[in-house]
């Protein structure tokens, strides 16, 4: 089951380099809102949601919100 070990683990989103991504050939990232990316209590992305989705979609990657 080595699909399923971790082989990078940040606190954040903010702390994955996007050359992560671009190095694995990722250009889909499948992301949690509530809790995660904002708290339950914001009901907008903050500035640094906007900040960083703006870097991923610069460097071809989509990003595809998923919350229970």
């Amino acid at each position: 089951m080595a699909l399923l070990i971790p082989d990078l683990v940040c606190k954040t989103v903010y702390e994955i380099p996007i050359k992560y991504f671009t190095d694995k050939g990722i250009r889909l990232l499948l992301l949690d809102i509530d809790n995660t990316l904002v708290t339950y209590d914001d009901e907008y992305p903050t500035e640094e949601n906007k900040k960083w989705f703006k870097l991923v979609a610069d460097n071809g990657i989509d990003i595809v919100f998923i919350s229970n």
